[in-house]
């Protein structure tokens, strides 16, 4: 994704990614006045957010949560 009119308007951008090295990433072509871009950042691993919505949103114990992880559930 090597677009010479993407790149510099910032339509793609150009990231380390933890596991996948560096590659591109579209970010939104649109700039208000007055504002700035936020950073593009990589995507959380699968299942990062595991704990913190079984346990603390839904209300699963700690024990539940490793019962999921060791059957597959998570």
């Amino acid at each position: 994704m090597n677009d010479e009119n993407m790149h510099p308007r910032g339509s793609l951008q150009w990231i380390d990614h933890p596991a996948l090295g560096r590659v591109v990433l579209p970010h939104s072509p649109l700039v208000f006045e007055g504002t700035e871009r936020p950073p593009i950042e990589p995507s959380w691993p699968l299942g990062a957010d595991n704990e913190a919505i079984f346990g603390t949103w839904l209300g699963h114990a700690q024990r539940e949560l490793q019962k999921y992880r060791t059957t597959g559930v998570i």
